[in-house]
């Protein structure tokens, strides 16, 4: 009898304990946080983040916007203040807006391109007329690294679903209007809210033309509110207007123009604000957008403005400096099955060929984006990534590449300019031509034509024998014209002009990315002309 009294009182106990806590809950005011965007400004959220944990706030739903959706998608996935500094200041921003992979990763081959351009552009001929991608950069590096930052909720496609519900803003390009992401790949989401229009090229989704979320809502208050909470702290990091005496050049006006975009539909998002809400607007006058440099400043300056608000954010206080987190034990996806998703002209044993990771074994994240920065490398895709898609029984991998959409045929320019002791000088110009995609194999014609001092015309076709590219034959064909001079006690004697076609083959194998062993058979003719004074002489050759 009084084990069962005892009983009796331990469950009396535990339904009283779980009934004050559901009320604990239910008093405790649901907090929405808004972040907005401005490049390497928007670091400063991270410093927010920190000073509101250390006041108690919970924060129950976050909306964000380019730099913003950034920072607060990672807040969002479990991280915390701390995981978000070291991530942002460990980070190659630099390398995070680029789209070339590194040298190590590319081929002997695509290394030979720095030889062929001295300016290598993305401009291609897409039936016969010179075209240019969407953006000056692709976005694909910045792709990986999104992928790889959210990689432990890469199986949540439900923003609600995050240890923080999510949205993140973009801009619907054709319309004007705002595009909330709830859903779907966090990265991509991610990726779209900061496309900047002309760096970045826009992200295509569903039809729509995705740009940076600051075009349509830089501060998206009304979306946050929208996720039912009763508070809203929001963030403005945005560029302040210039002063009149500050448009000085056309500089400060072109981006006075860009500013006034975002700052009169964000004027509508302030309306939104009640008294009980927050606004936030860290004092970041001096650093500019893209001085990725100063992020620990920036960090601190967040952190600072938002300490000065302690007595208002009492208010929001959940007595608690915890946050929800990650799950630390989370499993790598055991791969089953790998699936290629290719609408290029190469085939898909190209890309299958490059892809390393074993089956029914857990994915090697660090391996998978080495293999695709060296498919990437190859020049044939706008983008190369991968999805992960849950299975039966594991997990699918899912390789995406997209061919270039302003064309395959790259164009590129050279110019060389040389001078001597005597105060001569000389000069070539050329133009490069490669059409990509010749063979399944990943084949190439490359032409050049070259004028000047120099002349010259040569033509090559690569055509890869195996997949994995390693062994290949490039017949060519090259015609050219040198000029050299004989030059006897510091006097030049005679002129030499050798004009020669040349053909030939070449068999080789690539033994690693910094070197070919190659052997080949070449046929020249040509003639050479000697200048003595006024006379001149011609002599023809031929060697093979």
């Amino acid at each position: 009898m009084k084990i069962i009294s005892k009983i009796t009182l331990l469950f009396c106990l535990l339904v009283s304990t779980l009934a004050l806590a559901e009320q604990a809950l239910a008093a405790e005011p649901r907090i929405g946080l808004v972040l907005s965007g401005g490049g390497a400004r928007g670091l400063a959220h991270i410093g927010v983040l920190r000073a509101l944990e250390e006041q108690g706030v919970r924060v129950h739903a976050i909306a964000g916007t380019s730099m913003g959706a950034i920072v607060g998608a990672l807040y969002a996935s479990g991280r915390s203040p701390d995981e978000l500094e070291e991530i942002a200041l460990s980070l190659n921003w630099a390398e995070a807006f680029a789209d070339q992979p590194t040298r190590d990763k590319l081929s002997f081959r695509r290394k030979q391109d720095s030889r062929d351009y001295l300016v290598k552009t993305q401009a291609t001929l897409k039936g016969g007329v010179v075209s240019l991608p969407k953006g000056v950069i692709q976005g694909q590096n910045l792709q990986l690294i999104l992928q790889r930052q959210f990689f432990h909720v890469s199986d949540i496609t439900d923003f609600d679903k995050l240890p923080i519900p999510f949205r993140a803003v973009a801009s619907d390009l054709v319309t004007g209007e705002p595009v909330v992401f709830s859903g779907g790949s966090l990265a991509t989401a991610v990726r779209a809210s900061m496309s900047i229009p002309g760096l970045f090229a826009p992200v295509e989704l569903d039809g729509k033309v995705l740009i940076d979320g600051g075009v349509a809502n830089n501060l998206p208050v009304d979306i946050v509110k929208a996720m039912g909470v009763d508070y809203v702290i929001a963030v403005d990091i945005a560029t302040p207007l210039y002063s009149a005496e500050q448009l000085d050049s056309v500089v400060p006006i072109i981006e006075q123009l860009t500013t006034l975009l975002t700052f009169n539909q964000q004027r509508k998002q302030y309306a939104l604000l009640t008294e009980d809400d927050l606004l936030i607007s860290p004092q970041l006058d001096d650093i500019n957008t893209a001085a990725f440099e100063r992020t620990r400043d920036a960090i601190t300056r967040g952190y600072l403005a938002a300490s000065e608000f302690r007595s208002a954010l009492a208010r929001y206080s959940a007595g608690s400096t915890a946050a929800p987190a990650a799950d630390a034990a989370f499993d790598l996806p055991v791969i089953t099955e790998i699936t290629i998703d290719n609408d290029s002209q190469v085939s898909d044993k190209l890309i299958a060929a490059n892809i390393h990771q074993p089956l029914n074994e857990p994915l090697n994240a660090a391996l998978l984006e080495r293999d695709m920065e060296i498919i990437y490398g190859y020049s044939y895709f706008e983008a190369a990534n991968y999805e992960i898609h849950p299975l039966a029984n594991g997990y699918q991998l899912r390789i995406v590449t997209t061919e270039k959409s302003w064309g395959r045929d790259l164009l590129g320019v050279s110019f060389e300019l040389s001078t001597d002791n005597e105060g001569e000088s000389g000069y070539n110009i050329g133009v490069n031509y490669r059409k990509t995609g010749v063979t399944l194999k990943g084949g190439e014609w490359f032409n050049v034509l070259q004028l000047g001092q120099d002349p010259l015309v040569r033509s090559e076709l690569y055509l890869p024998l195996d997949y994995n590219q390693r062994f290949y034959l490039e017949p060519y064909i090259r015609y050219s014209e040198r000029s050299f001079n004989n030059v006897v006690d510091g006097e030049i004697s005679s002129r030499f002009r050798i004009d020669q076609l040349t053909a030939g083959t070449e068999l080789g194998t690539e033994i690693s990315n910094l070197a070919i062993l190659a052997i080949g058979a070449e046929y020249h003719t040509g003639n050479t002309d000697t200048f003595v004074g006024p006379g001149t002489s011609t002599d023809e050759f031929r060697d093979s």
